[in-house]
């Protein structure tokens, strides 16, 4: 994975899962990108992945991070990660996924009912990445 780890999902990172990498970026407002509120059409998801990534590289424009230096999660609905896969390589950036254990536990309640309580643990990155 590269030096930097830009979180490109609606959720923020775990503590074990900053501590897995070298530095965090996690920029704000992406979630406009990643939602969809109509079924959108194959231009429309090319077209938000290039809008997501030009705003990407916009911030990252007044700063001294290139994008060879960056690794960029991605999450969210997955007819959409195809398109961003594909922009992030042409961008420069590789990507990756979490992965995670779902790991469920059953809490005896005061009253005697049973409250399931479920935790993810953080296994690793998923993507194509450079030896």
């Amino acid at each position: 994975m590269r030096k930097y780890l830009v979180n490109l999902t609606q959720h923020a990172l775990t503590q074990e899962q900053k501590d897995s990498v070298d530095t965090v970026i996690e920029p704000r407002g992406m979630d406009v990108f990643l939602n969809f509120d109509e079924m959108p059409t194959a231009d429309v998801i090319d077209g938000r992945a290039y809008q997501m990534f030009d705003c990407l590289i916009a911030m990252l424009e007044s700063t001294d991070i290139y994008t060879g230096d960056c690794t960029v999660l991605l999450g969210g609905a997955p007819f959409f990660m195809s398109a961003c896969e594909k922009v992030a390589l042409s961008y420069g950036f590789q990507y990756c996924y979490a992965f995670s254990k779902r790991i469920s536990q059953e809490a005896i309640q005061a009253d005697g009912t049973v409250k399931k309580i479920s935790k993810f643990k953080h296994e690793g990155w998923i993507g194509p990445f450079e030896d």
